[in-house]
């Protein structure tokens, strides 16, 4: 099975185990439970030669930190989704290489929080795109901020 959607968004989990989702194919599209404090090291990273197929991530206003390698070589990661108001930290290489064979990435923060996004450090990760790019890309494309 391939290309599901896999709403997390009702699990009462706080964190997720590392390397959870470690060389999954099936998921497609990831909604993290809504009061998630912690995105795992590792959760999607990459199994060299099989990447995965996610290509867009939720991830909550209640997640603080994002840590190493969590999306690393998500090749197809086009789209993330952050509703918190505050740019979580994130740990080295959360995002390296992912969207690597993607392009037209996005990155959609809350209206008004663009302020607290300014480190667009991580952004550039998501892609080999320049990191401006990528910043002004999440300040035109503002949703609501409802989560899922």
């Amino acid at each position: 099975i391939t290309g599901i959607t896999l709403n997390m968004s009702t699990v009462t989990n706080t964190t997720l185990p590392v390397n959870l989702f470690q060389g999954n194919l099936s998921i497609k599209k990831l909604i993290l439970p809504s009061n998630l404090t912690e995105v795992a090291g590792c959760l999607f990273i990459y199994n060299s030669p099989t990447t995965t197929n996610l290509e867009e991530v939720h991830i909550p206003a209640s997640v603080t930190f994002v840590g190493s390698s969590a999306f690393s070589g998500c090749f197809l990661l086009k789209t993330v989704y952050f509703y918190g108001t505050t740019m979580p930290t994130m740990s080295s290489y959360a995002f390296s290489w992912a969207g690597k064979d993607t392009t037209g990435h996005i990155v959609y923060i809350p209206t008004g929080s663009e302020g607290s996004y300014i480190d667009v450090t991580y952004f550039k990760q998501i892609s080999n795109l320049d990191s401006t790019y990528l910043f002004k890309t999440a300040n035109k494309a503002n949703y609501d901020g409802s989560y899922p």
